[in-house]
C-alpha cells in the first residue's frame, strides 16, 4: 500500500519577489493513493491488512485524501 506522499516546491526568490512575496510553496499530499498487491492494484475493494480473525465483521473502506495548496509569505 502507497501510504504517504509529500511533496513540495519551493518557487525562486527572483520569480516571486516580483510580486511583493518573501517565500511561496507549492505542496501536494495523498495518503492511503493505492494498493499494490500480488494480484494487480487494488483501489477500492481489497486491503490486505484485513484479518477476518481480529477484526469485526463490519468493512469500513479505507479513506483516501488529496492535498494540495499554496503557501505564501509576505
Amino acid at each position: 500500500r502507497l501510504k504517504n506522499i509529500n511533496l513540495s516546491y519551493n518557487i525562486p526568490k527572483k520569480i516571486i519577489s516580483k510580486i511583493g512575496l518573501d517565500n511561496s510553496q507549492i505542496y501536494f499530499s495523498t495518503e492511503n493513493l493505492f494498493t499494490l498487491t500480488n494480484l494487480g492494484i487494488y483501489k477500492n475493494s481489497f486491503d490486505p491488512e484485513f484479518d477476518p480473525n481480529t477484526q469485526t465483521t463490519r468493512r469500513y473502506p479505507i479513506t483516501r485524501s488529496l492535498t494540495v495548496g499554496l503557501k505564501m509569505t509576505f
